[in-house]
């Protein structure tokens, strides 16, 4: 079942939260750095850690101080490439396939690339919602 739900994506009750970084996993969006803030430093050690992902990659973590057990970090964008509609289409097939693996049956989800500056709302969704209904032809999760 898909939800509609509109709010701070840090007080989402679910399994998991994927959300949109850049390259080197730092937030790209004001709900991002609410998240970055609630997770705590355990998450942002971790994340250092990793390095710099590519773009279309997606890494999950604890929640940390967030009321969920996973967070589900998606790249979207790099310093040198913007967000589009093919790398939020395989930052979020990456992104499901994470919490298939996972075995997670609740997501939560923005927006994928709408940021300041970004793709514009209708090119964001119709990229996303292509990508959830072939996910969802697919997978049990």
């Amino acid at each position: 079942m898909i939800r509609l739900v509109r709010g701070s994506l840090a007080d989402v009750r679910a399994e998991g939260i994927l959300r949109p970084v850049g390259s080197m996993l730092e937030a790209v969006t004001a709900s991002g750095r609410e998240l970055d803030r609630k997770a705590g430093d355990s998450v942002r050690r971790r994340l250092e850690g990793l390095g710099e992902v590519p773009v279309g990659g997606a890494v999950v973590t604890p929640g940390g101080g967030v009321e969920v057990p996973f967070l589900i970090h998606a790249v979207i964008q790099s310093r040198d490439e913007a967000p589009t509609e093919p790398t939020v289409r395989l930052a979020l097939t990456n992104g499901l396939r994470r919490a298939a693996e996972w075995e997670l049956v609740s997501l939560a989800l923005p927006p994928l690339g709408t940021g300041v500056g970004q793709m514009d709302v209708e090119r964001a969704a119709s990229a996303m919602v292509g990508v959830i209904l072939e996910h969802r032809a697919v997978s049990d999760h």
